[in-house]
């Protein structure tokens, strides 16, 4: 982090409000900690470091050690998982690293698509108890973003309605692979993507809200035998046992799309702010990043 610091700050005196209230007081607070800076920049950042309130630092919490904190959150993934489940979790992140000509798809139909959309719902049971006897078409209607580019106008049957569609229409600024709506972060998506020769099928919802639900798909997925890949297939196993890392953002900042924040091979894509309970507890148990330290332009 770097400050350039240049006298004259007064010059703004000229208006009154930096002789009064918050903008005063932001001035002076400002000087202050600028000569503190030029005083003993080592001595600063020793004391910043070491005086930092935990809520406003970066750190990350090894999953497992969070849910000893919070014990029903691990009980629900122990639960949902079993041995079984974890072993075909393990096929389908070998499945995704593959190359995309493996896991071709030769022919695609709306017709298709809601089917394999079928395969994902009825995985989580949403329609459970409903008496309607609905086609995969109109559960993908009700579960979906709604927005799909007039995905649900075409031939179901029909290959080239489908290629059409594809080409022409799918781009339209909808969100017609979103199966499973949700907020920004916490959608699952089920995309088609045209390759060489055939088409690709790609499971998308890594958001812990959500990260359950899309393991469950994925593994009906496979077992119906569809060839299709999971985006962050191995981060998705790693969330399920409790073996990946939370990283813990400053509680001004939102724990949302913080990945830059933190070292790559740390493959932190879960986020939280410390929070309110048992803040002693997750402290302990945290690692915390070291303050990016504060150097005065020469």
């Amino acid at each position: 982090m770097t400050f350039q610091f240049k006298s004259g700050l007064e010059t703004f005196d000229d208006t009154n409000c930096y002789k009064n209230g918050l903008a005063g007081w932001l001035k002076e607070k400002v000087i202050e900690t600028i000569t503190k800076i030029e005083n003993d920049e080592l001595q600063y950042n020793k004391y910043v470091n070491e005086n930092l309130p935990y809520k406003k630092r970066l750190g990350k919490i090894k999953r497992s050690d969070y849910w000893k904190i919070f014990p029903s959150e691990g009980r629900f993934f122990e639960k949902a998982f079993n041995g079984e489940s974890i072993e075909i979790l393990k096929k389908i992140i070998k499945q995704s690293a593959k190359d995309e000509s493996a896991l071709k798809i030769n022919k695609m139909t709306s017709g298709d698509f809601f089917r394999f959309c079928e395969i994902a719902y009825d995985a989580n049971k949403y329609f459970k108890g409903k008496k309607l006897n609905l086609a995969p078409g109109e559960k993908y209607l009700d579960m979906a973003d709604g927005r799909d580019c007039e995905l649900r106008k075409i031939d179901e049957n029909s290959i080239e309605e489908f290629e059409y569609w594809y080409k022409n229409k799918s781009h339209c600024g909808g969100h017609p692979w979103e199966i499973c709506s949700g907020g920004n972060s916490t959608h699952i998506s089920l995309f088609v993507s045209k390759i060489e020769n055939g088409w690709l099928l790609s499971l998308a919802g890594s958001s812990i809200a959500r990260v359950a639900e899309t393991a469950r798909m994925a593994i009906a997925l496979f077992k119906n035998k569809i060839p299709f890949m999971l985006r962050d297939a191995e981060e998705i196993m790693r969330m399920i046992t409790g073996s990946d890392y939370i990283g813990i953002v400053p509680d001004t900042v939102f724990p949302r799309y913080c990945h830059g924040l933190f070292p790559e091979n740390d493959r932190i894509i879960d986020f939280m702010n410390l929070g309110f309970e048992k803040i002693n507890k997750i402290i302990k148990n945290a690692s915390w990043y070291p303050v990016e330290e504060v150097e005065l332009e020469k």
